[in-house]
């Protein structure tokens, strides 16, 4: 079996996340002779970073950090160009008026973010078994299963089960090669998705899973026990992620 373990987006607190990721992640594959691959997409810009969700104020990041994850693949494109080159209104429902614009802009980032990783794993030419996706900001509570991949020899994807909000959770993915491709070009079918009703993360990823990935038979998720918390670029854990911890 061989994995291909997939991270998006900015590494703003890895430094906080990377212990949990190798004892908790990581470790648990190796004992079990699970072969895997590091994959990862990210950013970099000018200036320092804000983020007024998560009261994030003028963090100065540190761009290089995504190197703690020794990535077998990765890219890092510069945030400021990338910005330039989307249309982001076209992902808007009706001219919809966001109340937070820019954490609307920082959710097709992210989405574009995991296509890109998406990329490197499909050009390296392997057919991985499963594609893993989790953010690298996310600090591990529960060791991995990795029995866990004997529930998606059905076909099944694997979700975590907390987080789901109306949907699914939108942090973490397990599929086998062909539904992580999909999963992992979620950006694609943001449009269409958009053509009925507004764009949420959580509710965008269970319509992918019904309407992509099993689109013509019914759905088969696994929930999961794996908890996460999202530590912010200060080092503080996300609020709604607090309870999370044991």
């Amino acid at each position: 079996m061989k994995i291909a373990i997939c991270f998006w987006g900015l590494t703003r607190s890895l430094k906080f996340t990377i212990e949990s990721l190798q004892d908790k992640l990581f470790l648990p594959l190796e004992k079990h002779n699970i072969q895997f691959d590091k994959f990862i997409h990210t950013f970099y810009f000018d200036g320092l970073y804000n983020n007024k969700h998560g009261n994030e104020k003028n963090v100065k990041l540190d761009f290089d950090e995504y190197k703690l994850l020794n990535p077998d693949y990765f890219l890092k494109e510069n945030q400021d160009e990338v910005i330039k080159n989307i249309n982001f209104s076209k992902y808007e429902f009706n001219n919809t008026v966001y109340n937070n614009r820019t954490t609307f802009r920082n959710a097709i980032l992210a989405q574009y973010s995991m296509k890109k990783v998406t990329e490197l794993v499909e050009n390296t030419k392997i057919k991985y078994d499963y594609l893993l996706f989790i953010r690298p900001d996310c600090k591990i509570v529960d060791k991995f299963n990795y029995r866990n991949f004997l529930f998606a020899k059905n076909n099944r994807v694997l979700s975590p089960k907390f987080g789901k909000s109306t949907g699914l959770n939108n942090r973490m993915f397990i599929g086998n090669y062909n539904q992580g491709i999909i999963f992992g070009k979620s950006i694609d079918y943001i449009e269409e998705y958009t053509n009925e009703r507004v764009y949420i993360a959580e509710p965008f990823i269970m319509w992918i899973v019904k309407k992509k990935i099993f689109p013509n038979k019914k759905m088969s998720i696994k929930f999961i026990n794996f908890k996460f918390q999202r530590i912010r670029a200060n080092g503080d854990v996300a609020r709604l992620d607090r309870r999370l911890n044991k």
